[in-house]
């Protein structure tokens, strides 16, 4: 998010539809480069209209430092001597707002393109801006809810939470959804159990944007959304390692012919390898499923062996008239 002081800033901040022009300028110029918008202005492209954003923030691995700014000189932005890691990107209506880089340290346990990001087109062309998806804004409101720094804006940063929870729920794609391992920062016990409880109206917004706490210390990634299942739920299916796999709309939804059907219940209207049967079959007696069940006879022998049985009257008549002869 905007840092602290920055949303008590004098300077005039841009109005969402000047946001969107800085946004797709930073989308032409750099295509070619590792970039995610984030903070206010992140929230802005999704719609968010309460607050301004002091300036536009976008984060870049460490190790572009150089180059995104070579590009940003290149491309004609204002840069500013007393602040390297910032540049100015002029509208049409001639007024210059400044863009901030952050830049996110990376090894191969934190690499950049594990930052959720999706594609969006602000302009009237095909141009595209990296955004960090909703998820992703919501987890970096939470480690920065757990930050000193933060203690006189939580309630403006709880307010953006709010914000965020209900666009998530507004999205039909299901691809925002607050599942566990986008969300390590909120899975915290130190945010949640301290946010949940100064706002514990927004329980029911995180569970309705898929989010389930696990508190316990676990690995980030072992433990999914997709794993976890609803005690207030029918339990219709049995858990095993691969159905721990299915996606939990899969398992939810009775029309995908792709997730797990209950067992049929067993009964007289079915076949058992025991020597079950149903209409069509002749009863087995106890000596003759004992027979099956040791390998001595095969059910087929005994069902031939039936057939031959002396009939009854029924069956005699049944037999006569349809012309069957022994």
């Amino acid at each position: 998010m905007d840092s602290p002081s920055s949303l008590r800033s004098p300077l005039p901040r841009p109005d969402p539809h000047a946001v969107r022009e800085v946004l797709y300028r930073i989308g032409m110029i750099f295509s070619h480069c590792q970039y995610a918008v984030c903070g206010t202005a992140a929230m802005t492209a999704y719609g968010f209209t309460a607050r301004r954003p002091a300036h536009v923030s976008i984060v870049c691995p460490a190790y572009t430092r150089e180059v995104v700014m070579s590009w940003a000189a290149a491309a004609g932005l204002q840069t500013y001597p007393e602040d390297p890691d910032a540049f100015g990107v002029a509208t049409a209506a001639g007024d210059t707002y400044k863009v901030r880089v952050k830049y996110l340290a990376t090894d191969d346990n934190h690499r950049f393109d594990r930052l959720e990001t999706m594609c969006m087109r602000v302009g009237e062309d095909d141009t595209l801006t990296q955004v960090l998806t909703l998820p992703a804004l919501v987890n970096q409101i939470a480690m920065a809810y757990v930050d000193e720094r933060w203690g006189a804006d939580r309630d403006v940063l709880a307010g953006d939470v709010a914000w965020l929870l209900r666009r998530i729920c507004e999205d039909g794609t299901g691809l925002q959804r607050l599942e566990g391992a986008r969300i390590p920062g909120v899975r915290e016990p130190a945010f949640w159990l301290g946010f949940s409880t100064a706002h514990p109206v927004t329980a029911g917004l995180f569970y309705d944007a898929g989010f389930r706490p696990c508190l316990e210390s676990c690995p980030p990634c072992e433990l999914d959304v997709d794993m976890i299942r609803e005690s207030r739920e029918p339990q219709t299916q049995v858990e095993t390692s691969a159905s721990r796999h299915v996606h939990f709309k899969q398992q939810q939804d009775p029309e995908d012919v792709s997730a797990p059907r209950p067992a049929r219940r067993r009964g007289r209207d079915s076949v058992s390898w025991l020597g079950g049967w149903s209409l069509h079959e002749p009863p087995l007696t106890r000596a003759e499923r004992r027979a099956v069940a040791s390998g001595k006879a095969r059910l087929t022998d005994l069902r031939v062996k039936k057939d031959r049985r002396e009939l009854s009257l029924t069956d005699a008549l049944d037999k006569l008239f349809l012309g069957f002869q022994r």
